[in-house]
């Protein structure tokens, strides 16, 4: 953090213990499974910003820095720089008022060849505490020592997808999903060659809530049909819970007193979710509604949240501004290994001889993220600093997409929307010993606000 700007640290003995522990810790890996093809998961996407104002107001390019207490996630290596005990606070407030979009299909079969969609999501407000942690350096300054609470994921979705067709109205099905997960860890740290080399590891328990449900009936439109369709009354619901181990790494390096790089790892878990199905579908041939098949089942789903890297650069000009920047890669193909196709073209079942969906109709794009900030110190009295920060980054659409053709509601899985987000916020510090910070985060379909507050002893 800036309290400790132009603080420096004393050589600390090397540690081979410490060292074994950190490969150690980052020998271990996970297996990465999948979710299905339910509108549950249209637009759902997850959020891996580090925690903190102070990084939100730089863009997120915090990973080269990482000089508060928000290390542990933003790079675990970061904390070996704190000197002194700290504890910290975040609160987060937000508001998601999600994507719209509408799209020409030319049908399979049937004179209504084309079919405007347009799927209208609204989130919720959240607030709430998002961040907590505690640091201290123990034996003798060797190592650095922290125990940390991460809002990491949290999703509230309340959203509709609606389909027009020209000829037999409007189908308006609703969708809820509530996806929460909390993180839990302890994070080491140790520094060399007089602070220039740093290595964080991290072990945590990671804790997984979903909710969501789904809900398409006939019954609001496109029964009447007077073509050869097939028509699908769907209903499906899940629910699960767990608490897995993730894994977090960095490397921090200082070749230069204006010059930092930065490397940070996070290993997330898997986790088994129950889904009940329950489809019923109908050949409507020439006006008479007839062939219904009702199936009904339970799957046992997994929810992997993707893994991510980063690599980052920052400099220092003059003592006073900080310029970072970051690249992020997060693994969201994951989420497809092992795909389970839960509902075919239309019917739902293989029973329409017409379309039937495949895993490979399906993809979600593994992505890269671009972070850039600023941040600018001055003293508005002699005891009482002001730091003013400035930040963008740039998030690619990361969300279930369907690559086919075959039905309209293939384009209610359009991938989402590429994101720029603005970023801004101020911080300082009273009496040498409370800093406090704000910081807002702008971009297309959602806000997000911060308070976070740091004390050292």
């Amino acid at each position: 953090m800036f309290i400790n700007l132009i603080r420096t640290e004393t050589l600390k003995k090397k540690s081979l213990g410490i060292v074994i522990l950190f490969i150690s810790i980052l020998l271990f890996v996970s297996q990465a499974l999948a979710i299905d093809n339910t509108f549950e998961w249209v637009g759902v996407d997850f959020n891996f910003s580090p925690p903190g104002a102070r990084a939100l107001g730089m863009g997120g390019a915090f990973v080269s820095t990482a000089d508060d207490t928000t290390a542990p996630i933003a790079n675990p290596a970061g904390t070996a720089q704190l000197d002194k005990m700290q504890i910290s606070l975040q609160y987060s407030d937000g508001t998601q008022n999600g994507n719209s979009g509408s799209y020409h299909y030319s049908g399979v079969g049937g004179p209504n060849d084309i079919v405007t969609v347009g799927q209208t999501t609204e989130r919720g407000t959240s607030s709430k505490l998002s961040y907590g942690s505690f640091s201290t350096p123990i034996f003798n300054k060797a190592l650095n020592i922290a125990l940390f609470y991460s809002k990491t994921g949290d999703i509230v979705k309340n959203s509709t997808v609606s389909f027009h067709n020209s000829t037999n109205g409007y189908a308006i099905w609703p969708i809820e999903t509530n996806l929460s997960i909390d993180e839990y860890g302890l994070s080491l740290s140790k520094s060399f060659f007089d602070n220039k080399l740093m290595f964080g590891a991290g072990l945590s328990s990671i804790h997984m809530t979903l909710k969501s449900s789904f809900s398409e009936s006939i019954a609001g439109g496109f029964a009447t049909s007077s073509d050869t369709t097939y028509f699908s009354d769907n209903n499906n619901s899940s629910n699960g819970s767990g608490a897995k181990v993730g894994y977090r790494f960095g490397i921090l390096y200082k070749p230069l007193s204006w010059l930092n790089f930065g490397v940070n790892g996070a290993i997330m878990p898997e986790y088994d979710y129950k889904t009940s199905y329950n489809i019923t579908g109908f050949l409507n041939s020439l006006g008479s509604l007839g062939g219904a098949q009702v199936i009904s089942y339970n799957f046992t789903n997994k929810l992997k949240v993707p893994d991510s890297y980063s690599f980052g650069v920052s400099v220092r000009p003059i003592q006073n501004l900080l310029i970072s920047t970051e690249a992020k890669y997060v693994l969201y193909s994951q989420l497809m290994r092992d795909f389970h196709v839960a509902y075919d073209a239309y019917t739902g079942s293989t029973s329409d001889p017409r379309a039937t969906y495949s895993a490979s109709d399906f993809k979600i794009n593994d992505i890269v993220e671009y972070h850039l900030g600023t941040e600018y110190m001055f003293n508005i009295t002699k005891e009482l600093p002001l730091a003013v920060r400035l930040g963008t980054y740039y998030v690619p659409k990361h969300s279930l997409e369907c690559t086919t053709n075959q039905n309209m509601k293939d384009l209610g899985f359009d991938g989402g929307k590429n994101l720029w987000h603005v970023t801004g916020g101020v911080g300082t510090v009273i009496v040498n010993h409370l800093q406090l910070d704000l910081a807002v985060d702008l971009a297309d379909i959602n806000n997000k606000f911060i308070v976070s507050s740091v004390y050292q002893f």
